[in-house]
């Protein structure tokens, strides 16, 4: 018997499925092509997605409480898509590291990216090299060699060379030139090593007899083949400073002697006071220094900055003198013809000269102690005692988005900073306060990101070594100076 309630159920079973067919087609296709609804607006907004680049490689990356169980990951990046526009907060973690956590906007069809974040390990492993007879060293950057110029009880001179190939096998060679003299290193200015690491420059200070003091510099080679001190060849000189190697010759060199710039080149063999040739480059000289092969000079006289080339040609690049008074002392720091900051040692006033874009030129600060451009001569990074800052000298285009002229405050303590420096990918910072080292982020999105990496007894030196991952560091422990590294940033790589 045919029943007319049968087949009207029937219908209403297949209209069903007929409405909840369009409806689901209506949500899927709209999700498939990267749509998402939102329940704020009641309509389907297109969505975004986050880029996440981080050192260790392998991390987990939560978004708003929610983990990604399988994120596309090529390029050793983290790309996850289908995120509602709007405010998310992103946290990376890894077992064993330091978390980092970022409050970010996502818009609709553009990836929000997190490049080059760096997750400190919670615990460094210290490697111990070698108990330094100071704290201060100074490695060279093309070879495992760190110099220790350290002064003898008797007041003699004396240079530790460590070779640090191999941790368990420290090779050390100490020597005291010039016994006749009192000659104690200059830490206000740095050894300088050569490019093949086979001779360095020691800055020293001669107590002379009546108890004033001299400047000098000492050139040696860690096999004792060579000890010339440029005292010698310029006896007559009130002042001997800011000796650079050049940029291309082993066995020439240059020196700010008085007021004027000179080349100094050494024989091959039989170095001696009148076997030394000395060659007078510029004249009304304040300071200098070395970028590529070309020598920039700031003229005492008209307050200028003076491009010298190889070939002997002299160009000024810039056009505004500087503000400097002519009793502050002045360290000059090129990136190139365009990017150029004097700073005085004295007022630590800092200026920066812009050939391209005057308008960004000026006294960017007072009470600087140090500063370095990146790599790529678009950031500034400069510090007090107290402070550290950068300042974009020119377009930052990789998210967060910067402009030229823009500055940024990363860190203010109560307690001094001192190793202020540039990380490998530069968009970080290391740093030492009294008791700690330390690491900023540029990235200020949901705030700055500061981790504490050590610990430390004393206020210590610390010096990267970024091809090889190794931080060198030291301590001061009662009368020892303990030497060690640690590995940091994580290496990455195929071996």
């Amino acid at each position: 018997m045919y029943s007319h309630y049968h087949h009207t159920g029937r219908r209403i079973f297949f209209w069903t499925l007929v409405v909840a067919y369009v409806c689901l087609i209506g949500v899927i296709i709209p999700y498939a092509f990267g749509y998402r609804f939102s329940f704020d607006r009641g309509v389907f907004v297109y969505a975004g997605s986050i880029t996440v680049k981080a050192n260790p490689r392998t991390v987990t990356v939560t978004i708003d409480d929610h983990t990604d169980d399988n994120p596309s990951f090529i390029n050793d990046t983290y790309h996850i898509t289908g995120i509602a526009p709007g405010e998310h907060t992103v946290h990376i973690t890894r077992d064993g590291f330091q978390p980092v956590t970022k409050t970010i906007t996502v818009s609709s069809g553009i990836s929000t990216e997190l490049w080059n974040v760096i997750l400190p390990r919670t615990t460094y492993t210290r490697t111990p090299l070698a108990t330094l007879p100071t704290h201060v060293f100074y490695r060279a950057p093309r070879r495992n060699l760190i110099a220790v110029p350290f002064a003898h009880d008797d007041d003699r001179l004396g240079v530790t060379i460590l070779d640090v190939t191999d941790p368990n096998n420290v090779r050390t060679t100490t020597r005291t030139p010039f016994p006749q003299r009192r000659l104690t290193p200059d830490t206000a200015q740095n050894v300088e090593w050569s490019r093949d690491a086979t001779a360095l420059i020691v800055p020293v200070t001669h107590t002379r007899a009546d108890g004033s003091l001299q400047s000098d510099a000492l050139i040696l080679t860690p096999d004792d083949t060579l000890t010339l001190s440029l005292r010698d060849v310029f006896p007559a000189a009130t002042t001997i400073d800011t000796v650079r190697w050049h940029p291309q010759k082993s066995r020439t060199l240059y020196a700010h002697i008085d007021n004027t710039l000179t080349e100094i080149t050494l024989p091959e063999t039989d170095v001696r006071r009148d076997t030394v040739r000395t060659t007078p480059r510029a004249g009304d000289v304040r300071a200098y220094t070395i970028a590529g092969n070309a020598l920039y000079y700031l003229t005492r006289r008209t307050g200028v900055i003076i491009k010298l080339s190889q070939d002997g040609s002299a160009t000024q690049i810039t056009t505004t003198p500087t503000t400097l008074s002519p009793d502050d002392d002045a360290v000059v720091t090129v990136y190139d013809d365009n990017r150029v900051v004097v700073r005085g040692t004295r007022s630590g006033t800092l200026e920066f000269f812009d050939g391209a874009r005057p308008s960004l030129a000026g006294v960017l600060a007072r009470n600087i102690r140090g500063s370095h451009f990146s790599n790529d001569g678009k950031k500034l990074l400069y510090w007090s005692d107290n402070e550290i800052f950068v300042r974009f000298v020119r377009d930052w285009d990789v998210q967060p988005l910067r402009t030229a002229g823009e500055t940024l405050t990363l860190a203010r303590f109560t307690t001094p900073v001192d190793n202020v420096q540039w990380t490998a990918d530069y968009e970080h910072v290391l740093y030492t306060t009294p008791h700690a080292l330390k690491l900023t982020s540029l990235d200020g999105r949901g705030g700055r990101t500061t981790h504490t990496l050590l610990q430390l007894r004393t206020p210590s030196v610390v010096r990267a070594n970024h091809a090889a991952s190794h931080l060198f560091i030291t301590e001061t422990d009662g009368n020892a100076h303990p030497l060690f590294f640690i590995t940091f940033p994580e290496k990455e790589g195929l071996f």
